[in-house]
């Protein structure tokens, strides 16, 4: 039976979780008033600035609202000059005591209410104005046109989508993170990525966020990574992996690959030698947990050390405490 002992190394340990690609910002835009639809200036696939215009509700009754109450303004201060050019006139009078002071109150009065009018209408004028410029529907931000669901001439109504945009520029890739390995990953943790159509590219990332809540449903957590050279190709949906290397060097012992065996249920051990002080050596099993690979061999993370002589041929047939006679390996 050949034992070797394992071997120290530094490591930086290489882990892969499966995720996707999301927007910040993705937004169904929807009219703020209900109307028809005059135009849509948007199609799928245009990219669009914020503060273009997406479309237009055909404005007619607006506008001729508008132009009521801009008379009804105008009317206002032309009764308000009046009202305060009387005010004035009888209090001159007053004082010259050629009228009597009800009647200059009284006119001080109108003048008054005109000048509340012309605040009421006012406030209707600046209402309107905003009810006309909500049959606009602008970006509200910078991004693509990834939805268009109407035409012109149809009907909308405030909760209808009219376009689907989104921030093709602000890409965040979204891993779900088992919770064994999520007080490892932090602010040290470097990763990249790679995405299913390009295997062989890997994209810089980095992380931007830990979401501490839990998964139910499958103890995870979520870790938002942020692409750091994001090219027109990446588009929110895709999927990939993301791979993490962990900053923070420190010594890990390694294993052939022959030396450990893996068990059904995903668990690892390997056969230890136990030389007691009277008697032949014994093999006992001990549970271990392996890190990444390192070409033909394994990283071992817990439950070994590194004066253990370990059981590299021959442990296919061992059972515990049986008396094994020892090969040194190479």
């Amino acid at each position: 039976m050949t034992a070797i002992q394992p071997e120290q190394s530094t490591r930086s340990e290489q882990r892969s979780l499966s995720g996707s690609l999301v927007a910040l910002q993705s937004s169904a835009l929807s009219a703020r008033l209900a109307g028809v639809v005059a135009s849509v200036h948007a199609e799928p696939g245009q990219a669009v600035a914020k503060g273009d215009l997406i479309a237009q509700l055909d404005p007619e009754l607006a506008e001729l609202e508008l132009q009521r109450r801009r008379a009804a303004v105008a009317e206002a201060e032309q009764r308000l000059a009046e009202a305060e050019r009387l005010r004035d006139e009888r209090q001159r009078l007053a004082q010259q005591r050629n009228l009597a002071q009800s009647q200059a109150e009284a006119a001080a009065s109108e003048a008054g209410i005109a000048r509340s009018v012309l605040a009421r209408l006012q406030a209707e004028l600046a209402q309107q104005q905003a009810v006309l410029r909500r049959h606009q529907l602008r970006a509200p931000f910078a991004g693509v046109v990834t939805l268009r669901h109407v035409d012109v001439g149809e009907w909308v109504d405030p909760s209808q989508p009219v376009v689907e945009l989104l921030d093709q520029a602000a890409l965040r890739f979204d891993v779900q993170v088992p919770q064994e390995w999520w007080s490892d990953l932090g602010d040290q943790t470097t990763a990249e990525l790679s995405f299913d159509p390009w295997p062989g590219r890997r994209y810089a990332a980095a992380i931007e966020s830990r979401v501490p809540r839990q998964d139910p449903s499958s103890r995870s957590f979520l870790l938002r990574l942020r692409v750091l050279q994001p090219n027109d190709d990446l588009t929110v949906g895709m999927s990939g992996q993301a791979h993490f290397a962990d900053g923070r060097a420190a010594l890990a012992l390694s294993l052939p690959r022959d030396a450990v065996v893996r068990y059904p249920d995903g668990s690892a051990g390997v056969w230890i030698i136990e030389s007691p002080q009277q008697g032949e050596p014994v093999a006992q099993p001990r549970s271990v947990r392996l890190g990444g690979s390192l070409g033909e061999r394994v990283q071992v993370l817990e439950g070994l050390q590194a004066s253990d002589w370990v059981v590299l041929r021959g442990n296919e047939r061992l059972r515990a405490g049986e008396a094994v006679r020892v090969v040194e390996g190479q």
